[in-house]
């Protein structure tokens, strides 16, 4: 496989993990935390596909006019990666601090439940004859 081939690919695999990205963004909007996972696996696979191309990429000491230009949009792409992989960190922190806050909500109300629960109970008689 030539450079520029190579190059090619990349940038194809770097599209599609941008895609991913956005899909990412997506479930996590809806909250559809099972198809998030699908697709982090998704995305591992594809990087592993790139991480093999790179180990198989031949490199030559000077790149021409195409493959220059194709490192570019691949660091163009990458870019746009670091970006989407940053807003949905930002989300999903955000909806961590949400699930955060309303353990503390659900605690507080147990607490509160216990508490009332014990002053207002029915007193058991300590001699009631249990004969029958």
């Amino acid at each position: 496989m030539n450079q520029e081939l190579c190059y090619r690919e990349q940038l194809k695999l770097y599209r599609e993990i941008f895609d991913i990205g956005v899909a990412q963004e997506k479930a996590i909007r809806e909250k559809d935390y099972k198809r998030l996972i699908f697709l982090i696996k998704e995305k591992g696979k594809i990087m592993g596909r790139i991480d093999a191309l790179k180990e198989n990429s031949p490199l030559t000491k000077e790149p021409d006019e195409k493959t220059e230009r194709l490192i570019k949009e691949i660091t163009d792409i990458l870019r746009k990666i670091l970006e989407q992989e940053k807003k949905n960190r930002s989300l999903l922190k955000s909806d961590i601090k949400e699930v955060s806050e309303k353990i503390d909500r659900i605690d507080a109300a147990r607490n509160f439940h216990q508490a009332y629960r014990k002053m207002y109970s029915p007193v058991k008689p300590r001699f009631l004859d249990q004969r029958r």
